[in-house]
């Protein structure tokens, strides 16, 4: 294919796919980056890589073993690794996945043993038993690593009658010696292929010309663009243009989207009749403007229906500074519970609601945000003492919050920190019925040594002097949240909660991650600020997890203290 210049001083060949022909494609030119990765490029995983206008992919279905590649190079000998996964017994094709993942192998085995028949008694084949790791475990590459060295190992004899001393230095001293100096940067070019605003992108490219080039600094840049999750794919290259140095970046949009649609689905039951289940979907619409601002319509349905509209804009294109407006509609029951703990009414609350916030991101890792929340509801007695009055309420509150966040997955994490605080004052003077303060706070932390991943989390909400009204009270209970009670079973003036959990990776499950947890929690629910620490629940919950494209699906048991239980089915995320 036509390029610019070679792709490496030490000559090489990637084979990739045309998709739309299905022709073998042999790159020798250009950048070694992207040919490489056009190289692997896995069908269905991933989109193909555009060379010169060609839709690139997976080279294994029109040459996995490009052995004649290696002579048209001119080699009078050919080390050969196959590393083609084996087609599938007959007792081994169980389901339509592995069926069609043994039609794909029928190319590639067919084209493999073709290449094969090529080879002469002066060529050395190896044939790594690599077992279950496939091209596309990525993950697993590790581990292929020394399984690849045992079986170079056991050819050594083959080998070593190549390694002659005198060869091999005329070889070294014949090579051009590369030009390791960094380079001072002439011109930075954007390819936007969005509709992204050129400055959001930019912005996040802390290189300029004039600037020695430093990879590891770019490569933190390219990522901070990819992570505004706007763009299918983030590449780059180091070019040369009439004697200068320049970097050319391109962003390509998403094939999906900008419209996207999320389900959630949660069921509990407590094995007393007493079962709970919300069904929900959203709607999120990406890019409505320049700098990227996003609007959110939610609907939830069941035990916590829910009807909310919410607008998030970055007000500057490196999206330092935010605004964040909503209106909704919600309602929720809160069980109403004495101060030993007997409860004494079911009200359903039923409100409206609007907020208006503004904050400061802290590049990925923290935010600051103020916000100001109205709500104009009412409350209505479902279960309790006949006596007891239905009334109608207003609350309205300034919110002080900060955060830290370093988790990298929200459903499953391996690695990261999270902590956060908020402050809630309530206040009769911003159009409320009462004056009252409530703090949160939430620390997680997360760790992962192979495939075992440990986590702690510290939550503790309180409201000062103890005088929050009932629809104000923190809701508990639920799966990790004193497992074993109903979802939001339990309220108080305060709550408190201190979880260890663990998740292990098991074998994938229908192409999804799979996992096993269990979690350790110990906490309560108190009305009194005095009582904070005593009468403690414990409880625990083991579950396995999924990590699905449409959200993280769990299945769990939950026991508490007291013979408290409960069964755990969600799928996707609630609101």
């Amino acid at each position: 294919m036509n390029c610019r210049y070679p792709i490496a001083l030490i000559p090489n060949r990637a084979v990739a796919v045309n998709m739309a022909t299905g022709h073998e494609v042999v790159l020798s030119k250009g950048s070694l980056a992207k040919a490489m990765r056009a190289s692997m490029n896995i069908p269905t995983a991933f989109s193909p890589v555009m060379i010169d206008g060609v839709p690139l992919a997976d080279g294994g279905m029109a040459n996995n073993l490009p052995i004649s590649v290696a002579r048209d190079m001119g080699a009078d000998l050919v080390i050969a690794v196959d590393i083609s996964t084996p087609l599938l017994h007959q007792d081994e094709l169980t389901n339509v996945l592995k069926i069609t993942g043994q039609l794909t192998g029928f190319l590639t085995r067919k084209n493999t043993e073709e290449q094969l028949a090529t080879l002469t008694k002066n060529d050395v084949l190896i044939v790594p038993e690599l077992g279950e790791i496939s091209s596309g475990d990525f993950g697993e590459a590790s581990k292929a690593v020394p399984i690849g060295y045992q079986a170079a190992d056991e050819k050594s004899n083959h080998l070593k009658r190549l390694a002659e001393p005198s060869t091999f230095i005329a070889l070294k001293d014949a090579r051009p010696t590369p030009d390791r100096s960094k380079p001072t940067i002439d011109f930075i070019r954007l390819e936007n292929r969005s509709d992204v605003d050129d400055e959001v992108i930019m912005s996040r490219v802390t290189l300029k010309s004039g600037d020695e080039l430093d990879i590891t600094e770019l490569e933190e840049n390219i990522g901070k663009i990819y992570g505004l999750d706007l763009f299918q794919n983030v590449s780059y290259q180091i070019v040369r243009e009439d004697e200068q140095t320049g970097i050319e970046i391109t962003a390509q949009q998403k094939s999906w989207g900008p419209n996207y649609i999320q389900f959630g689905l949660s069921t509990s039951n407590n094995f007393d009749g007493d079962s709970r289940f919300n069904i929900g979907a959203a709607y999120t619409r990406h890019t409505i403007n320049k700098l990227d601002g996003e609007w959110r319509t939610a609907l939830q349905l069941g035990e916590d229906p829910l009807l909310i509209t919410e607008l998030y804009q970055p007000l500057n294109p490196e999206m330092t500074y935010f605004a964040h407006v909503g209106i909704g509609a919600e309602q929720r029951n809160v069980n109403v519970f004495s101060d030993i703990d007997e409860q004494l009414a079911e009200y359903q609350l039923t409100r409206g609601l609007a907020f208006l916030a503004f904050g400061r991101n802290f590049d990925t890792w923290g935010e600051l945000r103020f916000q100001y929340r109205y709500e104009d509801g009412d409350a209505d007695v479902r279960v309790g003492d006949p006596s007891l009055q239905d009334f109608n309420f207003k609350n309205a509150s300034f919110t002080s919050r900060f955060t830290i966040d370093t988790i990298d997955d929200v459903n499953f994490p391996e690695e990261g920190f999270y902590a956060s605080v908020e402050l809630n004052n309530f206040r009769e003077s911003l159009g409320g019925d009462d004056d009252y303060d409530q703090v949160e706070f939430n620390i997680l932390g997360a760790k992962t040594w192979g495939k075992n991943t440990f986590m702690g989390q510290v939550n503790l909400n309180t409201t000062l002097d103890d005088d929050a009204p009932f629809q104000s009270l923190f809701r508990t209970g639920g799966f990790t949240e004193l497992s074993g009670f109903n979802e939001n079973e339990l309220s108080g003036q305060h709550t408190g909660l201190l979880t260890l959990g663990y998740l292990r990776q098991i074998k994938d499950i229908a192409f999804f991650q799979a996992y096993l947890g269990a979690t350790l929690e110990y906490g309560g629910y108190w009305q009194d600020e005095d009582d904070i620490f005593d009468d403690n629940i414990l409880a625990g919950s083991v579950f396995l997890g999924l990590d699905t494209p449409i959200g993280p699906f769990y299945t769990g048991y939950g026991m508490a203290e007291g013979g408290n239980q409960s069964l755990y089915f969600f799928l996707g995320k609630l609101f």
